[in-house]
């Protein structure tokens, strides 16, 4: 059996990091939830989890009362704050922040189904400490894989040939990727309403939790959380089955 790539290992990769301080782009259902909340956003302390080289900084920071982001990668934290000088940005695992003080937020945002990184166990530990660090009625927003999206466990597509230097090298830097994905897979897990499979994000390196929206609704309960909301890939709201996002958002707030 392979062992699969810690997440870890990933996430401070030098190519990884470069890749994620040159990419800005903030999604459809990112841009629906602020324009919806931002007069809650004014009024709020927002813990931002996952936050990576800073994607999501300009557009919390600006409209937070105050705004923390945390990333568990010391690389791409650095990179982040090199980018938002001024931000508050940190070093911390999302599963245990003792630093952070019960009840003292108002608003957790998990982007970019960060949270998808961790197998069931963590997710617990996650929901936990999000809760623990919410105060009563606080939101929660994190993302995560659709189980039910059409092809969820499709392999990426070559591109056409072109017979260049650079498409040999993609051709070969894909078949590798392609070749470890053949040995990852035999690690793969499938439960009822949720699965870790390894997916072709950064070349087939990780595994990946996915859930349905039920899955998901469950877990919330289960950790003390109300589901609000569901945002569809695209920025609409869930309104019944969606197989055409491959990510869904989560909005919810802490019971008691």
């Amino acid at each position: 059996m392979s062992e699969p790539v810690p997440p870890h290992a990933v996430y401070t990769d030098e190519e990884v990091v470069a890749f994620y301080s040159r990419f800005e782009e903030q999604r459809p259902a990112e841009l629906a939830w602020v324009q919806e909340n931002r007069e809650l956003l004014g009024e709020s302390r927002v813990l931002d989890l996952g936050v990576g080289a800073g994607r999501t900084t300009p557009l919390l920071m600006p409209l937070s009362r105050t705004y923390v982001g945390v990333d568990y990668s010391p690389p791409l934290v650095h990179a982040a704050r090199e980018r938002f000088p001024d931000a508050d940005l940190r070093v911390g695992d999302a599963r245990s922040m003792p630093w952070i003080e019960p009840a003292s937020i108002d608003v957790v945002v998990f982007s970019f189904n960060g949270i998808d990184t961790m197998g069931s166990d963590d997710r617990a530990l996650v929901l936990a400490e999000v809760f623990r660090v919410l105060r009563p009625g606080g939101w929660f927003l994190f993302s995560s894989h659709n189980q039910d999206a059409h092809g969820y466990r499709r392999l990426a597509r070559f591109e056409r040939p072109r017979l260049s230097r650079v498409w040999l090298k993609r051709t070969a830097r894909r078949l590798s990727a392609l070749a470890r994905h053949a040995r990852m897979r035999r690690d793969e897990v499938f439960g009822d309403g949720w699965s870790i499979i390894n997916d072709e994000a950064h070349d087939y390196r990780l595994m990946h939790f996915y859930a349905t929206k039920e899955y998901q609704e469950q877990a919330l309960a289960g950790a003390g959380f109300e589901l609000a909301q569901v945002y569809r890939q695209d920025g609409r709201h869930w309104t019944g089955p969606d197989t055409e996002s491959l990510d869904l958002h989560y909005w919810c707030w802490k019971r008691g």
